[in-house]
């Protein structure tokens, strides 16, 4: 059984469900049953402290979600300082992996690429190929 999340730009999360049809939701113990899914949660930002809508709502989900499932979370940081609060975001993760964001370096896609590139400037802002390839690192474990 394989469950997907993705959140879309405005924050709202969706669910897929794969092989639903082969689900009795009918049958009695289905609340008892737990479904574990590897889930693989990206964020632009590191997501403590949740201050702000787009730190707070990430950390929430992970608390929310880890209580079901196992939490790979990938996310961006700037500064050292946000590494610091590993350790509050630790307990609803299974691991951590965290890649540097440089704000020059961001700038510096949006400026180059912004011009002759049809994605929107904040997609340029946090692309990265640290990112790309931990992804696919990850996905290659699997």
């Amino acid at each position: 059984m394989s469950q997907i999340l993705y959140t879309t730009v405005s924050g709202r999360s969706r669910w897929l469900y794969h092989l639903l049809p082969m689900i009795n939701f009918s049958h009695h113990s289905f609340r008892q049953r737990r479904i574990l899914v590897n889930i693989l949660f990206i964020t632009a930002r590191f997501p403590y402290p949740p201050f702000k809508g787009d730190q707070a709502i990430p950390y929430y989900r992970l608390m929310h979600m880890a209580t079901e499932h196992d939490i790979t979370l990938l996310t961006f940081y700037e500064s050292r300082d946000q590494l610091a609060h590993l350790d509050k975001v630790a307990p609803y993760c299974k691991e951590i992996i965290t890649i540097r964001k440089s704000v020059f370096q961001s700038v510096l896609n949006m400026l180059v690429r912004g011009v002759f590139s049809r994605l929107p400037l904040q997609v340029l802002y946090y692309r990265s190929t640290a990112l790309k390839n931990a992804v696919r690192q990850l996905l290659d474990q699997k």
